[in-house]
């Protein structure tokens, strides 16, 4: 499986580059939190691949849905099977530009415009958010957050619960960049 997010990656971003040019991971972090009146929910994966060309700004994001810890166990089994459906949606995307241009050569830490296309549940939609991008000894960071109408996807929300899930949820994601290697 990393194995297939890590060649879909880079088949989708433009290798012509030295490599200095290229960073990535496959362990960053994305948390989305909902805050609904009778209960907030909050999930976690330590496992989302991002790569950046800091020479044009290029951002490409990958996700695996089933990678989301929960709290409890039954919050979980609903998101995958009710909501996200992550047997058919395996993956949430991001294919985007950062619009400022990327330093790399000396700590800095400065706002960025990304915008590109989401797409979760089967479902691409415009997206565009101000995040942090700095770098630290060589490594870059991108860090931000936007809230996600589930309505927009296609995730519908059975009257039942509408209590407790948010109909708009948070969105917090967090990626330390190192350079890019070719493994051999």
């Amino acid at each position: 499986m990393k194995r297939k997010i890590w060649l879909t990656l880079m088949t989708l971003m433009p290798c012509t580059l030295m490599a200095q040019t290229v960073f990535m991971t496959n362990s960053g972090t994305v948390t989305f939190y909902s805050k609904a009146p009778l209960e907030d929910i909050e999930a976690t994966s330590s496992k989302a691949n991002c790569i950046v060309n800091t020479s044009n700004g290029e951002v490409l994001s990958i996700i695996a849905i089933r990678t989301f810890k929960f709290a409890k166990a039954l919050m979980e089994e609903h998101f995958n099977e009710k909501y996200l459906e992550s047997d058919k949606y395996k993956d949430a995307t991001f294919k985007g530009k950062i619009a400022e241009t990327l330093v790399t050569d000396r700590d800095t830490s400065y706002k960025v415009n990304v915008s590109g296309t989401m797409k979760i549940h089967g479902v691409e939609q415009p997206a565009a958010y101000t995040a942090d991008y700095s770098v630290k000894s060589g490594t870059p960071s991108l860090e931000g957050s936007f809230n996600i109408a589930l309505k927009d996807y296609n995730i519908t929300i059975p009257k039942l619960v509408i209590e407790n899930i948010a109909e708009v949820v948070k969105v917090t994601c967090k990626f330390d960049l190192p350079p890019y290697q070719k493994k051999n």
